[in-house]
């Protein structure tokens, strides 16, 4: 029985140190992080300029769902049709 609570707990861990590396996909590369990679867009929005993506700052503040801090679209076309938008929480991951 401890043998398997052992390998359990090892497996536990192990997947637990995977998904938190995949679930930041943008730690350290939004707006706030890297200013000089972004170019400015109507009403505020940020224009990555190596990807082309649209990040604009969450318009409820302390008061948005999930504590997400940027909204990001892969181009000004999914914005535009409000398509494959992404929330980013301040430290890069993705709700």
């Amino acid at each position: 029985m401890r043998l398997w609570f052992w390998l359990w707990l090892g497996q536990v861990m192990s997947l637990d140190l995977m998904f938190n590396e995949a679930d930041k996909p943008y730690s350290g590369e939004t707006p706030d992080d890297k200013p000089e990679d972004f170019r400015r867009g109507n009403q505020g929005d940020k224009i990555n300029i190596n990807d082309g993506s649209i990040w604009s700052p969450e318009r409820a503040g302390d008061r948005a769902h999930g504590g997400s801090k940027w909204k990001r679209w892969p181009n000004a076309r999914d914005k535009r049709r409000n398509k494959n938008r992404e929330s980013v929480r301040p430290d890069g991951s993705v709700r």
